[in-house]
């Protein structure tokens, strides 16, 4: 019995965590090919205010890692971002049923492309939040397990962001990775 309680706990916790798949591992830190970089981010389903956070993220977080940010993309590195799902499951389910119940998840896919049309680095991520998540708790505070939808929203969106980032810097393998 106890190895059947720690083996459904170990299968929860999988579940809880992001995914991540790399399509095209860039060959270098894509800062080194050139360090412009033009951001599109799309969504045929998801509401813009989903689109206008992670935007916000993603900007910040490109210009710590040192790029910079342009309009045009003629010289740049374009980063589409396609958010395929946005859904912010079920506060009332994560709280009280909890085990990954009223789950949270954000579905997205990235390229990284030259301005001739070279994919540099490409990935499909999931981002998912169960509010249980020790990690999530540790990094954003310990009531965030308790948060809406906004919460959610800002987690997943900061979560998506960070690993787009890693894409573009060569931090991502060619496994899933939690």
């Amino acid at each position: 019995m106890k190895n059947y309680l720690i083996f459904v706990f170990a299968v929860l916790f999988l579940f809880s965590c992001s995914a991540k798949q790399v399509e095209i591992q860039p060959l270098q830190n894509l800062k080194n090919i050139n360090q412009n970089i033009k951001i599109l981010i799309k969504s045929e389903d998801v509401n813009n205010g989903v689109l206008e956070e992670l935007d916000r993220y993603l900007r910040a977080q490109l210009i710590i890692a040192g790029f910079n940010l342009v309009q045009d993309s003629s010289d740049s590195i374009a980063l589409n971002v396609d958010v395929i799902l946005f859904e912010p499951g079920n506060q009332a389910a994560r709280l009280f049923i909890g085990f990954g119940a009223g789950r949270g998840s954000l579905v997205y896919s990235v390229q990284y492309h030259t301005s001739d049309g070279v994919v540099l680095a490409s990935m499909s991520g999931q981002e998912r939040f169960t509010g249980g998540d020790v990690a999530y708790n540790i990094k954003y505070g310990s009531t965030t397990g308790f948060g809406g939808p906004d919460v959610v929203q800002n987690i997943l969106c900061q979560e998506a962001a960070g690993n787009i980032i890693k894409l573009a810097l060569n931090q991502l393998s060619n496994t899933n990775k939690k």
